[in-house]
């Protein structure tokens, strides 16, 4: 049975977008360093309005519910906003909220062929942050929703897109962020955007150290933001290693969005 209040608030996508922002994105509207981690938000989307300018363009690899793309809506002009989510639901979402910017229905990766996106699940419950390209193996509690999706490279894209400028990338992909990575190796090459790629240890068998030195590798240098300066600083090793013991004393200094600026 489909829940009265999620329907109303669907047919506000529709009837008022901009209410409909309003409430979903509450608690981005006044934030600050102060208020951050009360509103249990990334603070690096703070770091971005202070490190971005209103011409910067940006491609949001994994758009998700539209976090960033809300948040930036307000500081760039919009059309310089590439937005790519494959998940269906999402993307006619986003389309709807954020007519003025480009949000793109492609799975992104290092070649481009058609492929099934994998969301898990848990009962009736989706985790559409957790979508992958990868194979999902069904557990008990753990079942698999599959979507036929197009998958490009960033690569393909920008060259049809004819793209001239590019300041930043966001990646949020679910242990798949080397596959975009080599897809988007001309694009880098050309632009040295600053990357944010968010790198979680769930998601990879070797540690993910290697996977930070091997995007390291294509000519940057990674930090992260620390949590109570509000200031970039240099990852290390050493560093990523104790995350563990600090995701067990307090979730807000668990580091996951790792920030790359070209060296």
């Amino acid at each position: 049975m489909i829940n009265p209040y999620y329907a109303l608030a669907q047919n506000f996508i529709f009837l008022s977008p901009t209410i409909y922002k309003t409430r979903f994105y509450k608690k981005y509207i006044r934030l600050s360093w102060q208020n951050v981690f009360e509103r249990e938000v990334e603070p690096e989307i703070l770091w971005l309005k202070e490190f971005l300018n209103q011409k910067s363009v940006f491609i949001d690899v994994g758009a998700g519910t539209g976090d960033y793309v809300y948040f930036l809506d307000y500081l760039l002009f919009p059309e310089n906003i590439h937005a790519f989510e494959p998940n269906r639901k999402h993307y006619k979402r986003l389309k709807r909220l954020f007519p003025k910017s480009d949000i793109l229905p492609f799975a992104l990766a290092d070649e481009s062929k058609a492929a099934m996106l994998n969301i898990p699940m848990t009962g009736n419950e989706e985790h559409p942050e957790n979508g992958t390209l990868r194979p999902v193996s069904e557990s008990e509690g753990l079942k698999v929703k599959t979507q036929k999706t197009e998958v490009t490279t960033l690569d393909e894209w920008a060259e049809k897109k004819e793209l001239e400028k590019l300041d930043f990338i966001k990646i949020d992909v679910a242990g798949q962020e080397l596959d975009v990575l080599k897809g988007a190796e001309k694009l880098i090459e050309k632009f040295q955007p600053a990357l944010m790629v968010k790198i979680e240890q769930e998601f990879h068998e070797e540690n993910i150290w290697d996977i930070i030195t091997q995007i390291a590798e294509l000519g940057y240098a990674p930090h992260y933001l620390d949590r109570d300066s509000f200031t970039l600083k240099p990852l290390s090793e050493e560093f990523i290693n104790s995350q563990n013991a600090i995701f067990a004393k307090d979730d807000k200094y668990h580091i996951k969005n790792i920030i790359f600026l070209s060296r």
